[in-house]
């Protein structure tokens, strides 16, 4: 779909823009650092270049860990600027705390910490720089028609009229037409695409990407038809959002240009996401582990003086297959 395939590029073109960020930043301040900026340097002093290649490879890879745990890579809701940065330095500060553990344990040799600090704040300004220029590509693209999402609105009257404003004010979405709704009136200059009853045609034919509903989501007979219509179809479903909705489960809130919406459809893990799910867990919990065993030792040992039985707790869970 359309709207995958969409979200993955972005994904790891975000992924790779902070890559290429990160190491540009700390490879720049491991220049500086031991080109202009002299002092605790030895006379001559030539830096292990291996060492610091290794530094930034952990430093890099814990940035884009912490990144993608502030949800900096979920292409599914719109980022805005200064939250994005707040974020971005947020994980910049918490990944330089991560990385500098163990250069506090590095004895076999030199090794400037200042390298990793100055290239916090290197990295910081390249990675929204980079952001900044990926975002011109993408809506270089969109003015083109490119990775656009294909939009239709059911239903219409006044809720339809704010959805259109909203809509073809965001280049992330194309306005295709409107599914005339029973008691519902025709929004002003866009097409009729027919029905609520042909749903699955119009879908099919127009290759939507994504309806919204021009009434609240407590229309439970209207709701569940269209559901029920497009349970075929990897297409996205958002409702204007009421009281009655708000207390529905397993529900999302999404916006365009300020207008709230819910998603009660969501796609889950596929394809190489769900190997990129487990390596980050794996890679996450063994950092964790690592700096973590001590005090888990520790714990374990009191466990096992005060109290008799299994230091640990051991218990049947319900999951995939």
């Amino acid at each position: 779909m359309k709207i995958r395939r969409r979200n993955i590029v972005l994904f790891y073109g975000k992924i790779l823009s902070d890559l290429c960020a990160s190491f540009t930043g700390l490879y720049l301040a491991y220049y500086v650092r031991f080109n202009y900026i002299s002092f605790h340097l030895k006379p001559n002093f030539t830096p292990p270049h291996i060492l610091y290649l290794i530094a930034f490879f952990f430093t890099s890879l814990c940035w884009i860990l912490i990144f993608y745990l502030l949800g900096l890579y979920d292409t599914s809701k719109r980022h805005y600027i200064i939250d994005e940065l707040y974020d971005t330095a947020k994980g910049l500060i918490f990944g330089i705390l991560i990385a500098l553990l163990p250069a506090f344990f590095y004895r076999s040799g030199s090794f400037s910490r200042l390298v990793l600090v100055i290239g916090a704040f290197f990295t910081f300004f390249l990675i929204n720089f980079y952001r900044f220029i990926l975002s011109l590509i993408i809506h270089y693209f969109n003015k083109k028609g490119r990775g656009v999402v294909r939009v239709a609105i059911v239903g219409g009257s006044e809720p339809g009229e704010n959805i259109k404003d909203k809509i073809e004010k965001d280049p992330e979405y194309f306005l295709i037409g409107q599914i005339l709704e029973k008691d519902t009136e025709k929004i002003s200059k866009i097409e009729i695409l027919g029905n609520s009853n042909d749903v699955e045609n119009i879908v099919k034919q127009e290759k939507l990407d994504m309806l919204i509903m021009a009434y609240p989501l407590r229309n439970t007979f209207e709701v569940t038809k269209i559901i029920k219509k497009c349970s075929n179809f990897n297409i996205q479903l958002r409702f204007l959002p009421d009281i009655g909705g708000l207390i529905s489960s397993r529900i999302g809130l999404y916006e365009i240009r300020g207008m709230p919406l819910l998603g009660i459809r969501e796609f889950p893990l596929s394809g190489i996401n769900i190997y990129i799910k487990r390596i980050v867990d794996v890679v996450i919990s063994i950092i964790a582990l690592i700096f973590l065993f001590p005090l888990m030792f520790f714990a374990a040992m009191g466990i096992k003086l005060t109290s008799p039985g299994s230091i640990f707790y051991i218990q049947e869970r319900i999951g995939k297959n």
